[in-house]
């Protein structure tokens, strides 16, 4: 198992920021893949969700989604990793907008700014068994049922 614990691949994040899709993430891999490095692990950064806190795949930017791209990397021996900022609800979120009781809220009350990235990002509230749950049922998706073998967890 020893060169398991060490991971040398590709991150999307360096090269193209948030201006990913579907062409340039399957271009990217088989580049990788057409390199025959000893890269073992390509990783898709921000930049494929709707919004970050709904965590539902963008279908303009990745019309098939992203099982067929796990999908390829497994079939050729890479293992692949997905960015994820799981305690934070983007502003114009669906999240922040339905479910504002399960944002965290300071002494007076306001909901807690977490950031500005993204046109600024809540916290969620994780006293909250609601929001564990959400991102529980999140993470289930991506590992379970996309097939992810690694979380980037980001913000936290």
């Amino acid at each position: 198992r020893g060169t398991d614990l060490y991971l040398k691949g590709y991150t999307s994040w360096y090269n193209y920021y948030q201006k990913i899709n579907e062409e340039i993430i399957n271009r990217d891999l088989q580049a990788l893949i057409d390199s025959k490095s000893d890269a073992n692990i390509f990783q898709i950064d921000d930049g494929y969700s709707t919004a970050n806190g709904d965590w539902d795949i963008d279908k303009q930017k990745f019309p098939n989604g992203l099982k067929p791209i796990v999908d390829k990397a497994h079939a050729n021996n890479l293992k692949i990793g997905l960015w994820c900022a799981p305690f934070a609800a983007q502003k114009s979120s669906k999240f922040a907008r339905e479910n504002k009781h399960l944002l965290l809220r300071n002494k007076k009350g306001n909901l807690v700014l977490g950031g500005v990235s993204w046109g600024g990002f809540y916290v969620l509230d994780l006293e909250k068994q609601e929001c564990k749950d959400y991102i529980r049922k999140t993470f289930d998706r991506f590992l379970n049922e996309y097939g992810f073998d690694m979380l980037k967890l980001d913000f936290l």
